[in-house]
């Protein structure tokens, strides 16, 4: 046995282990979902002041006359605070980011009986709301309080409305925007190809073929593991995020060494990596449905702080451009004589070209 095929052998069982490490994020329980409950911070001030803590309160009377502390974030220590520890039990307590904040509770298990009231302490001042008295449900959903901060109080209402995350018209149509991505890149790099004067006449397919490979792998990076690292993104998204990070590993360094044959040794690793695709593919897709499934039925938690949506789309576009651009350069330098600013233009012409089309498809959707 050559040490060629030993190496694509110890290679190909690497690969196989980290499949088997992927993530399995919650078993599925026979208890119901946890309550979302959200704050949603609307300020109507002339300047917006920071929040540096907020209390949920309960009241046992109409009149308030024993408040008592449910939730807590930051710090909330003078005017209308609660001087105690919250007693509301939760899967996840309350946390905030700017002008939002979240609280998972088990389904039937929070215990919070209304008449509620809100108080937030601001750079500026300690604002409170009146009380009000909309029930929590006992069972799964997500709630929205959709709170007005005003000049000295604060205005709580119920939103019958869910807060929209940036990425759920994307996960929702996963596989369109996946299937427009691969057709809209093809096209775009079959046409560089072919006008290209220095490639005219090179092996089409081939020149396709590397396109494909690295969409295959550079697609669940951009549009997993970078939405991901948002804020208020599920736990369990990032740890699958993890695991393709894994496998993108895995397969750009086997795509390294393939590059580097010649000859029957390099259709070995050909063989290799084309086994190997199709098995990375559905372990994949397989974490992606066990997330789903449990952040529909288990206990999922929420990662709060993370990058705004703006920077997570600018740095996936970023990794897109370049990796693709150097996965092109290491596949195509020898086969089809691809310089590195050639590989680098049509990785740019064709992100370019799939982020319009995925705009006018989210835009149709």
């Amino acid at each position: 046995m050559s040490i060629t095929l030993c190496r694509a052998k110890t290679f190909a069982v690497l690969v196989i282990l980290g499949m088997l490490l992927m993530p399995v994020p919650v078993a599925l329980a026979n208890a119901a979902p946890p309550l979302e409950l959200w704050l949603n911070f609307e300020y109507q001030t002339s300047e917006q002041p920071d929040l540096e803590g907020v209390q949920i309160i309960g009241c046992d009377t109409p009149e308030c006359n024993q408040p008592r502390l449910l939730q807590q974030y930051g710090r909330c220590d003078s005017g209308d605070c609660l001087d105690s520890p919250p007693s509301l039990q939760t899967v996840q307590d309350l946390q905030c980011v700017e002008e939002r904040c979240v609280a998972v509770f088990h389904n039937s298990d929070h215990g919070a009986i209304p008449p509620f009231k809100v108080v937030g302490q601001f750079s500026d001042r300690v604002r409170a709301s009146d009380l009000f008295s909309d029930e929590l449900p006992m069972y799964h959903d997500t709630v929205v309080w959709k709170i007005a901060v005003q000049d000295t109080a604060l205005s709580v209402s119920v939103s019958d409305r869910t807060l929209q995350d940036p990425y759920d018209p994307y996960f929702g149509s996963f596989f369109q925007y996946f299937a427009l991505t691969i057709v809209t890149e093809l096209l775009v790099a079959a046409l560089a190809l072919r006008v290209w004067p220095k490639l005219k006449g090179r092996n089409l397919l081939m020149g396709l073929g590397y396109v494909l490979l690295a969409n295959l792998i550079s697609y669940p990076v951009t549009w997993v593991v970078w939405p991901s690292l948002g804020r208020f993104q599920p736990i369990e998204l990032r740890q699958v995020g993890y695991f393709i990070i894994l496998v993108a590993v895995m397969f750009t360094a086997l795509l390294v060494n393939l590059s580097r044959k010649e000859g029957k040794a390099r259709r070995r690793w050909v063989i290799l990596t084309l086994v190997l695709l199709p098995l990375s593919v559905l372990a994949t897709l397989s974490c992606l449905l066990m997330t789903s499934l449990a952040n529909a039925y288990g206990s999922a938690t929420i990662a709060v702080p993370g990058l705004p949506s703006s920077l997570t789309v600018a740095f996936a576009e970023a990794f897109a451009v370049s990796f693709e651009a150097f996965l092109l350069y290491l596949l195509a330098r020898k086969t089809l004589a691809l310089s590195f600013k050639q590989a680098a233009l049509i990785s740019l012409v064709m992100n370019a070209a799939s982020f319009l089309a995925g705009l006018v498809l989210s835009a149709w959707l």
